[in-house]
């Protein structure tokens, strides 16, 4: 750098520089880039800059690398271990950020880039605030609900696939199928999945797939990017497409790490598009040991039913007998039944005859003359009885009214008297029957009622008793 002799004027707007030595030099291309790298080191040694991150790295070295961006032009950054470790919190894809950085040349390529010292945050960037504007505007609706979600078939019959026909994700993608199971039609519908009339080709190649009805599923994808490479499938109109689509389809856009709008409305979002096709297509080696398996339960199955019919067959087989054996167990029943028919007739005859010889003397017993002896001789018998019962009415009745008459004797008039008791009566009182001393007087009058007479006596005396003592 000894052979040039710049002068070097600073202002706010960076610096120009004027080559005094009119001998033209022929620059190596290391040497260019070296003095070029020391001219803008000593420029611009610390300076402050504001924009938006996007595609964030942080590989296994500790080191970050990252683009900062505003809405026209890009710079690439990278911030050393050291730095990263205490900044790193603060950098996210799509924050809007303000750095300290002095400006450097990477001489393996020959990129301009700036060594960030200082990080702090400067808001959220717009393409990551639209994208969550718009992501929850859609969740609200419904539009990622699981409910709205459609299967993947299983065993599908053709894959549409909605991608860049010279992308490295359709690449993937047929190369995976092929792998997998190399039987499976595929039909591709190319669209443009960058720039600002990705979203409308998105868009057409759907809607060329459902008129089509060729296909049972669908493939939407693309390989990785930034956040700005990715932004047309955080599309609304693409994203309310997908959800009225009647067909599944498998949303594949970028890396693990990426996510868009398609990711949430399709039926089933896959982290790759390496993934998507495993997710849509059945591996060829385990549907042939499925199928397999399946051979070897069926053959059981028609084994195990093989074995009942023959049980069946052998027991029908030994139930069939032979003509000849049949006639045999035939006649055999036919002497048998002979038998049982002589017996049986024999014993109706005998039981006839004993009914016979029964009614015959059924009949002698009906016959006039022997009705009438018997009647007579009933006759006599219930005369005999009713003259007994008779007799022996008449002494129980007689035996009853000597009882009564005796009772009656006993406790009447007459025969108290008969004991010696006598009745008296005073004959100047209207003949009142006697019952205390205290009622007579002196020269009354009685009349006594014997048991056999009465007599007629003058009282000359009383004699009151303190008590009834006879």
């Amino acid at each position: 750098m000894a052979s040039i002799s710049a002068a070097i004027k600073h202002n706010q707007l960076g610096s120009n520089i004027t080559l005094t030595n009119q001998t033209e030099h022929i620059y190596q291309v290391s040497e260019f880039l070296a003095e070029a790298k020391s001219l803008l080191e000593m420029s611009y040694r610390s300076v402050w800059l504001e924009g938006e991150i996007s595609t964030l790295r942080a590989p296994a070295s500790g080191h970050l690398y990252f683009t900062l961006k505003d809405d026209s032009t890009q710079i690439r950054c990278a911030m050393f271990r050291n730095r990263a470790a205490r900044n790193a919190a603060v950098l996210e894809e799509g924050q809007l950020v303000q750095l300290r950085a002095k400006f450097t040349i990477y001489e393996a390529r020959g990129d301009v880039q700036l060594i960030v010292e200082e990080v702090k945050e400067a808001g959220t960037g717009q393409l990551l605030k639209k994208f969550e504007e718009l992501k929850k505007k859609l969740a609200d609706e419904g539009l990622f609900s699981e409910q709205t979600k459609q299967k993947i078939p299983r065993y599908p019959t053709r894959i549409g696939i909605v991608t860049s026909s010279s992308g490295a994700a359709l690449h993937d993608i047929l190369t995976t199928l092929k792998r997998r199971n190399s039987g499976i039609p595929i039909i591709v519908y190319p669209s443009l999945v960058q720039g600002t009339e990705a979203p409308s080709t998105l868009i057409q190649a759907l809607n060329d797939c459902e008129q089509h009805g060729q296909c049972d599923v669908i493939i939407l994808t693309r390989g990785g990017g930034s956040i700005e490479d990715l932004a047309g499938f955080n599309d609304e109109k693409l994203a309310r497409r997908i959800a009225a689509l009647p067909i599944p389809i498998i949303s594949a856009v970028g890396h693990e790490v990426d996510f868009t709008i398609s990711d949430f409305v399709a039926d089933v979002r896959a982290a790759t598009p390496t993934a998507a096709a495993e997710l849509v297509a059945p591996e060829r080696t385990a549907l042939l040991a499925e199928l397999a398996a399946r051979g070897t339960r069926m053959r059981a199955m028609l084994n195990q039913s093989l074995q009942k019919k023959s049980q069946a067959v052998d027991l029908l087989s030994r139930s069939i007998v032979s003509p000849k054996r049949s006639l045999s167990l035939r006649l055999d029943n036919t002497r048998l039944l002979g038998t049982r028919m002589h017996r049986e007739l024999l014993s109706r005859l005998k039981s006839s005859r004993s009914q016979m010889l029964a009614a015959k003397q059924s009949f002698r017993s009906l016959h006039p003359e022997k009705q009438l002896a018997n009647q007579r001789q009933r006759l006599q018998q219930l005369s005999h009885s009713l003259q007994a019962q008779v007799n022996a009415s008449v002494k129980e009745h007689q035996y009853k009214i000597g009882l009564t008459a005796e009772k009656l004797r006993l406790i009447s008039p007459l025969g108290v008297l008969e004991r010696g008791y006598a009745l008296a009566r005073v004959a100047n009182q209207g003949n009142a029957v006697v019952k205390s001393s205290r009622q007579l007087q002196v020269g009354d009058t009685l009349n006594i009622k014997l048991y056999d007479g009465e007599v007629s006596t003058e009282v000359i005396d009383t004699m009151p008793s303190e008590n009834n003592d006879l």
